[in-house]
């Protein structure tokens, strides 16, 4: 087993674009590193998490890099908050920030998409898992990120959206299978994360939720390409009109999941199947992936886009999306009646 060290050195990257169209090949895709039930949300935000945990924490960290130094054929991280390790030919990356159930910071978005594109270019990786690190696999994102989008306007939206659109680069495009570990509740940018990735493997106590329209936002990371394409039309629909938490085994009965396993050893069993299918000849499995994708006969891509600019133009400027972002930070109920009926004096 190897295991990545942090490190204190920081560096700095030069952003590029992504490309329009992600086609899936056997080379990985080009580097960049570019900054972008209501009571069940109020409990996850009380016990210090969630998609309101970090606000004020990732605007005073540096990002998370790599530098030339290697270790092995491994690169060494420069983030805490995103771990990598090898266990034979799969690498491990685990979600680290347990105190705020791991919510996702800037810095952590950045070390996540870095850790994928350098396990997914080791020729010795065959397959990768993303778990989380203590009883959660994500609680999401901050929602003070979704306020900084309001107000930082096109330029805050689209920094945003570089992010996402790398996140389904590094994995639903990635020429090599990547698994979801899901420890524990996996919320927002932790449920649609999951989603991208080729395979779920579900604690017993996990709990999924697509909560985004309690705070006025349709769903994200080609959401609404890959869900109803997992779980059929009328769950995808029925998950993100109702917006609530669903176990583990309603995941597994609707598609969501692929198995759910018990909740001691979950993290084992989750490699012990991960490193069957990294033993497997690598091409065939990217080929076969490449192929299965092109069948669903649409661009996943696309629809990414076309959230983000939905998100752009019409969703985050409306008065229902802060009013869900305001009401979520003060922990009441929304009131998007009132907020539509103030914007209309």
């Amino acid at each position: 087993m190897t295991t990545l060290a942090p490190s204190a050195a920081r560096a700095t990257a030069k952003a590029r674009p992504n490309p329009r169209d992600a086609p899936v090949t056997t080379t990985l895709f080009p580097s960049s590193s570019i900054p972008p039930p209501q009571k069940e949300l109020i409990r996850l935000q009380r016990s210090g998490c969630g998609l309101a945990a970090s606000a004020s924490k990732w605007a005073r960290r540096p990002a998370a890099r790599f530098d030339s130094m290697t270790h092995g054929k491994e690169p060494i991280a420069m983030t805490d908050e995103v771990l990598y390790e090898t266990r034979g030919r799969v690498g491990l990356v685990t979600l680290n920030r347990p105190e705020v159930l791991n919510a996702f910071s800037m810095t952590m978005y950045e070390g996540l998409i870095e850790t994928l594109r350098r396990a997914g270019a080791d020729e010795d990786v065959g397959a990768i898992v993303i778990t989380g690190a203590g009883r959660a696999f994500s609680s999401g994102a901050d929602v003070k990120r979704f306020q900084s989008a309001i107000t930082g306007g096109e330029v805050g939206a689209r920094r945003q959206s570089d992010f996402l659109a790398r996140i389904l680069q590094a994995t639903y495009y990635l020429p090599k299978p990547v698994i979801a570990a899901i420890n524990g509740a996996a919320v927002g940018v932790g449920a649609t994360l999951p989603l991208a990735c080729d395979l779920r493997y579900v604690s017993e106590k996990a709990r999924i939720g697509f909560i985004f329209a309690r705070v006025g936002l349709i769903p994200e990371l080609a959401s609404t390409f890959l869900l109803p394409r997992t779980v059929g039309l009328g769950n995808a629909k029925r998950l993100i009109f109702e917006a609530g938490m669903i176990p583990a085994q309603e995941a597994l009965r609707i598609g969501l999941a692929q198995e759910v396993l018990p909740e001691e050893g979950f993290l084992d069993a989750a490699l012990e199947r991960a490193t069957a299918i990294a033993r497997l000849p690598t091409l065939a499995l990217a080929r076969a992936k490449q192929g299965m994708h092109q069948a669903l006969g649409a661009d996943a891509a696309a629809a990414e886009r076309w959230e983000e600019e939905t998100h752009t133009n019409e969703i985050r400027p409306s008065p229902e999306h802060a009013e869900g972002v305001q009401a979520f930070l003060e922990k009441r109920e929304p009131d998007f009646a009132a907020a539509r009926a103030a914007a209309q004096q």
